[in-house]
C-alpha cells in the first residue's frame, strides 16, 4: 500500500488566506493536488489546523481523513506529526495543499526510488524540496519525534535521522519537464502566476 498525505495546516501569513482553499479555474488548490496525488496513492489524509480543520472536511468524502495538528505552531512537522499515524502504507507521498500541477509521474518516480531507503527527495537549485518527498512512514514518524525533541523545527533536520536518497534537477525533468510540480501559491503575485499557466494550459 501506498500513502500520500497532503499538507494544508499552514498559516498562509504571505498569502493572507488560506492557500489550499483559493479556487483555479473554479476548484479550490487543494483539491486539484487531491485529485492527481490519488492516481498513485493508495490512501490518502490531509494535515489541516485547528482553525481550517472544518473547511477542509467539508471538501472532501469520508474516506479521506482530515487531521489537524495536535500541536499547532510546529510547521510542516506539526503536520507530519498528526498526518503519518493516520495513514497505513509503508511509504508516503507528501505534497503541500498549493501545488496544482502536482505531476504523478514525479511522484511515481520517487516512490520507485525511494525503494529500500528511508526516502527519496527532490534537489533543485542546491536545496531540498522536502514538502515533495516520498518516505517511509515509520523512521519519518521516529525522525519527526526526535527532531521535535531536540527543539528542531525544518523538515531537513529529520534527515540527520533518515536514510534519503537526493534526486537531482536532470531526474525530476525525466518525470517532470517543466518542473511544474514545485509551482506553488506562497503570495498573491505567486497564484496570479498559477492562474495565467493554469489557462495557457488549458488553451493548449
Amino acid at each position: 500500500m501506498r500513502s500520500g498525505l497532503i499538507l494544508a495546516g499552514g498559516a498562509s501569513e504571505r498569502m493572507g488566506q488560506d492557500k489550499g482553499l483559493l479556487e483555479l479555474g473554479g476548484r479550490p488548490l487543494v483539491l486539484r493536488v487531491a485529485a492527481r496525488l490519488s492516481t498513485i496513492v493508495d490512501e490518502l489524509a490531509v494535515a489541516t489546523s485547528p482553525d481550517n480543520d472544518a473547511a477542509y472536511r467539508r471538501l472532501f468524502p469520508r474516506e479521506v481523513r482530515c487531521v489537524a495538528d495536535a500541536t499547532p505552531h510546529l510547521g510542516p512537522l506539526g503536520g507530519w506529526q498528526s498526518g503519518l499515524p493516520e495513514l497505513h502504507g509503508e511509504y508516503v507521498a507528501i505534497a503541500p495543499c498549493d501545488a496544482p500541477f502536482y505531476a504523478p509521474a514525479l511522484g511515481r518516480l520517487l516512490f520507485d526510488r525511494a525503494a529500500g531507503h528511508d526516502g527519496a527527495v527532490p534537489k533543485l537549485r542546491g536545496e531540498f524540496e522536502p514538502l515533495h518527498g516520498v518516505y517511509r512512514r515509520a523512521p519519518l514518524m521516529e525522525a519527526v519525534r526526535r527532531t521535535l525533541a531536540a527543539g528542531r523545527m525544518r523538515p531537513i533536520h529529520t534527515y540527520a535521522h533518515l536514510n534519503i536518497v537526493e534526486l537531482s534537477e536532470p531526474e525530476l525533468r525525466s518525470a517532470d519537464p517543466q518542473l511544474e510540480s514545485f509551482l506553488n501559491a506562497n503570495t498573491p503575485e505567486e497564484f496570479a502566476l498559477l492562474r495565467a499557466r493554469a489557462q495557457a494550459r488549458d488553451h493548449a
